[in-house]
């Protein structure tokens, strides 16, 4: 009976510790939705901020969505940061 190697550690920690910051996002999120008050949920935080400099702000959050698009969609397919694994060289010298 084989099995995988466990990951370290430190890669099991990353991964619940993205999953938990997600889920108090999610915590916080709901609750500022329900409480229907005015400046507690991200997106009026944002528009919050975009008001003091609308040109600023409004150049920093298109970089970042552009960072993202090309972080997530664009860079995954690219040789030079995803190579494709080499074939093994065919054994045509007998035996």
């Amino acid at each position: 009976m084989s099995s995988k190697p466990r990951k370290p550690w430190y890669r099991r920690f990353w991964s619940w510790a993205w999953i938990g910051w997600i889920l108090i996002f999610v915590v916080l999120e709901t609750v500022a939705i329900l409480d229907r008050d005015r400046s507690d949920t991200l997106s009026e935080q944002v528009w919050a901020l975009v008001t003091i400099n609308p040109g600023l702000w409004g150049a920093g959050i298109a970089i970042l969505l552009g960072w993202l698009f090309f972080h997530f969609l664009i860079e995954p397919r690219w040789p030079k940061y995803n190579p494709r694994p080499k074939k093994p060289p065919d054994d045509d010298e007998g035996g």
